[in-house]
């Protein structure tokens, strides 16, 4: 499987990963995932998977890169540690690999999350620090509102009939060496492709090997 470097961090992860957006397959399924080469894992405390994650990786944390998510009600700082402390009990282990701002807050200036996620990082309870669903102003905002780390990661919607993020973020995280994840890369189901494409172009490029979960520099 090809191998995509995590922003500057030097950690090589495969293409594909496995996220657990509603997901309710059981323990079983994630285990076998991991040991055919699955090592991303992605959550969220919004998904209510983080559990079933956990009981996934019992025994296992060494093969998983893990990935979780704050909601923004929880961008003060003291929330977003609690938020954090309750990820990690629920997922049954010391640090989150990946730990990531779900969503912007316009709310709340983006200096008190991010002075939260730097001591999450100080205290080893995360290793990266990476945002979702953030536009090119966002990520500038949010990069300078941080003292010592660097935006690792942006997961965003991205597929063949969603593609906003060609209208300048890509290429952006792409200069800034920024890992670009790619949520619903097969549009959440060829349904809503065959929807938006009639004459079944994209259906077509779909039926050859495509990437579950893209991720791109």
């Amino acid at each position: 499987m090809l191998l995509r470097e995590l922003g500057k961090t030097g950690i090589r992860l495969p293409e594909i990963g496995f996220g657990t957006w509603n997901y309710s397959g059981g323990v079983e399924p994630l285990r076998a995932a991991i040991e055919r080469g699955a090592r991303l894992i992605d959550t969220a405390e919004s998904y209510g998977t983080e559990e079933i994650v956990g009981e996934a990786i019992k025994g296992r944390r060494h093969q998983v890169f893990l990935a979780s998510k704050a909601l923004p009600r929880n961008f003060r700082r003291r929330d977003l540690l609690a938020a954090a402390e309750r990820s990690l009990r629920r997922l049954g282990t010391d640090h989150i690999d990946l730990y990531q701002l779900h969503w912007p807050n316009l709310t709340i200036p983006i200096e008190e999350p991010m002075r939260a996620m730097e001591e999450l990082v100080d205290t080893g309870k995360i290793r990266f620090i990476g945002v979702s669903n953030f536009s090119v102003r966002d990520m500038v905002n949010t990069q300078a509102a941080l003292s010592k780390q660097r935006i690792a990661a942006n997961q965003v919607r991205y597929s063949l009939i969603e593609r906003t993020i060609e209208g300048g973020l890509l290429e952006y995280c792409q200069k800034k060496r920024i890992m670009v994840i790619a949520y619903s890369p097969l549009a959440t189901g060829l349904g809503n492709i065959r929807a938006a494409d009639p004459e079944g172009f994209f259906v077509r490029l779909l039926r050859r090997p495509t990437r579950a979960k893209l991720k791109l520099h």
